[in-house]
């Protein structure tokens, strides 16, 4: 492959990539940080998830309530400050 003219950052990954792909015991390292990588940020997503659903049967109680639309925003906004304090 001819690299003359290529970012030399990209050489350098294209080398790396090499030397892992040669070694089976520094590839078995890589997949098993890319699963760790991988692990991790599904159970960050889920997280993410849950939280909005729990936000949304937050809100849908208020509602049932009889909050008014601007209460909630109030009391939502009241949380978001207090959170990032």
């Amino acid at each position: 492959m001819d690299l003359a003219g290529i970012d030399p950052v990209f050489v350098k990954a294209v080398d790396v990539l090499a030397t892992f792909s040669a070694d089976d015991y520094n590839r078995m390292l890589y997949e098993a940080r890319l699963k760790e990588w991988r692990d991790n940020k599904s159970r960050m997503d889920g997280a993410k998830a849950e939280g909005r659903e729990e936000r949304d049967n937050e809100i849908l109680d208020l509602i049932k309530k009889g909050y008014t639309a601007a209460d909630i925003e109030s009391l939502l906004l009241k949380q978001t400050r207090t959170a990032t304090v």
